[in-house]
């Protein structure tokens, strides 16, 4: 299998998400603003990338999926279907109940 997805957000619900993408092999990058999280997947996933910052990964033209896993807080600052491409891309964030 290709690796050309990108997970970003890896938080509560992400690292299920990287471990299965990670678990196909079709896991390109794990980007996440907590760097911690990040070096804590990058030890779980030696192969994968890391990225901390999810603009610069959207300009790798290696990726051609993202899956965005965003924790509330991060949907207040940035205007995700402004920012993300949706094509080819599936975004999951907590929705008001």
């Amino acid at each position: 299998m290709t690796r050309n997805i990108a997970v970003i957000g890896c938080g509560y619900w992400g690292k299920n998400l990287v471990r299965n993408f990670a678990q196909l092999g079709a896991l390109h990058t794990i980007c996440d603003a907590d760097t911690n999280r990040l070096d804590e997947l990058k030890s779980l996933y030696p192969g994968v990338n890391t990225q901390s910052d999810y603009q610069q990964l959207l300009e790798n033209q290696e990726i051609r999926n993202s899956i965005k896993d965003f924790a509330e807080e991060a949907m207040e600052q940035i205007d995700v279907h402004e920012q993300i491409p949706e094509e080819d891309s599936l975004l999951e964030y907590p929705r008001p109940v």
